[in-house]
């Protein structure tokens, strides 16, 4: 079984508070966020759950981020053990019960978007190109660990990239 993963996101009153000064916004959360919010030993599992805490908004999955995350946590090369799909839902359903969470439908398209494509010259952006249009539609932000992306973005549109900050000790 995986371990529980979603007990420790609220602030150190318990009612979610959190310390970041601006507007709050929802955030979508890549996939990366959330295998590294399931599996303690993932590199950047401290610093997803840091980053949760202190989050001042909402948080989002898509059907996208949510069958990418069941497919990795499928494959024992990335969780170097073999879960059951009904393991991985009991993980993404105590995800789901975070108050701040939301499922957000898709109803986005890269050709009608609400970011500049022009960028888009290699297929390895495509799904990050897309989550980004996503976050536009909707006025939030994509959060990841992948510091590259910003700078593969128009200027305009990276301020719908929220970049965590890798290794945050606790």
């Amino acid at each position: 079984m995986l371990p529980t993963v979603m007990s420790d996101l609220t602030g150190p009153d318990g009612d979610g508070a959190h310390d970041q000064e601006s507007t709050p916004r929802t955030a979508l959360f890549d996939v990366n966020v959330l295998v590294a919010l399931a599996l303690g030993e993932h590199l950047h599992h401290m610093a997803a759950h840091a980053f949760l805490r202190e989050w001042n908004g909402g948080w989002a999955t898509t059907p996208m981020t949510e069958s990418a995350f069941v497919r990795l946590l499928l494959n024992p090369a990335i969780t170097g053990k073999a879960y059951a799909v009904s393991d991985i839902a009991v993980v993404l359903r105590g995800m789901r019960a975070e108050p701040r969470w939301m499922f957000l439908p898709d109803h986005s398209s890269l050709i009608d978007p609400h970011v500049d494509t022009s960028i888009l010259v290699s297929h390895s952006l495509v799904t990050d190109v897309h989550l980004v249009n996503l976050a536009a539609c909707r006025d939030m932000t994509l959060a990841t660990f992948d510091r590259r992306l910003p700078t593969h973005l128009a200027p305009r549109d990276r301020h719908h990239v929220t970049v965590i900050p890798a290794g945050v000790a606790q």
